[in-house]
């Protein structure tokens, strides 16, 4: 069932029982999104109500009307004008969801299996449980922790590919050992040689190259990239190239949620079904799961972006915003 339909079944008639039925189950569709989310989103989704609201207050066509005064005291009261059909049943919906919230949040609930999260929610604690195991380190024997250049050396030789496409395997130990090394000042020399191989990695994750829509290598592929954003966020503080980097990907990732986008882009609905697109969101999850990184998405419109668009378009963005949730952790 599309999100048009479940919103206008609702809509059209919320005290129906098959509207009742569906709103329960937008409602658990939100708290489930909101358990598979990053820990520091998960209000964010619970409390969309409110945040639907002050979206719809920003793009109504009629802000507030008030009628001539007969007293100070005497004023008509406010009135907000959603631009969506059935605009009077989305409020008594939004309330209704609103109450099903705080009625979940008080009661005691039980943790979600581990399923395959740890790629798109990276501050979930099995995910950091699972980059703090032995897995997730690269095992140097004593030799090469001493020798810490000469390895770097090796492995920037040998990321490449004669025709010019990254060896993956190499690539992950290289992060893995710039990672174990962060606090480590790299030589002048090859600091431009790591700079380019992040800059590839960069150029194949945006959403603007479109590389994932067609993407049927191997899941490693992903957690190569994942890392090589977890790495670039701790050089960002002390190279701003790196950070540039960063933000080039949030500011493309928005892009691709703009209303002229979405639709026909790479993060549509069909891609994300249908093809790799889905791991877009692994690495802004990446992103999320420093606080540096958090602060940098947190400077940007992007959940307000996708309010907004959704308002805009007529359709109810609450299940739009769950389909998009339950599609990043499934």
């Amino acid at each position: 069932m599309s999100s048009i339909t479940l919103s206008r079944i609702i809509l059209q008639d919320p005290d129906d029982p098959v509207a009742l039925r569906a709103t329960l189950l937008m409602h658990d569709l939100l708290l489930t999104s909101s358990t598979c989310l990053p820990m520091e989103w998960k209000l964010r989704v619970l409390s969309l109500p409110t945040l639907m609201c002050s979206a719809c207050e920003i793009i109504s066509e009629s802000h507030i009307s008030k009628k001539p005064p007969l007293n100070d005291d005497d004023y008509k009261m406010e009135e907000i004008v959603l631009p969506y059909p059935d605009r009077r049943n989305a409020i008594i919906l939004l309330n209704r969801l609103d109450m099903l919230n705080s009625m979940a949040l008080a009661q005691k609930t039980q943790p979600l299996p581990t399923t395959n999260l740890q790629l798109f929610v990276q501050s979930n604690p099995f995910a950091i449980k699972l980059r703090q195991s032995k897995s997730s380190k690269v095992n140097f024997n004593d030799k090469e922790d001493i020798d810490y250049i000469k390895t770097l050396e090796r492995l920037l030789f040998n990321a490449v590919e004669s025709d010019g496409r990254l060896c993956w395997p190499v690539v992950n130990k290289l992060f893995q050992l710039l990672q174990n090394y962060s606090g480590k000042v790299l030589p002048t020399r090859y600091s431009e040689k790591c700079y380019s191989i992040f800059r590839l990695i960069f150029n194949f994750i945006t959403p603007a190259e479109s590389s994932l829509i067609n993407f049927d290598d191997d899941y490693f592929v992903i957690t190569c990239c994942c890392r090589a954003v977890h790495v670039s966020l701790l050089f960002a503080a002390q190279e701003i190239q790196y950070k540039e980097l960063l933000a080039d990907f949030i500011n493309d990732f928005i892009a691709s949620i703009s209303s002229d986008t979405l639709l026909n882009g790479p993060l549509s609905p069909k891609n994300l079904v249908n093809t790799g697109a889905m791991y877009y969101f692994a690495f802004i999850g990446a992103i999320s799961a420093i606080k540096e990184g958090r602060q940098m998405l947190e400077a940007t419109p992007l959940l307000q972006l996708l309010v907004i668009f959704f308002v805009r378009r007529e359709t109810n963005f609450l299940f739009n915003f769950s389909f998009y949730a339950t599609l990043i952790c499934s």
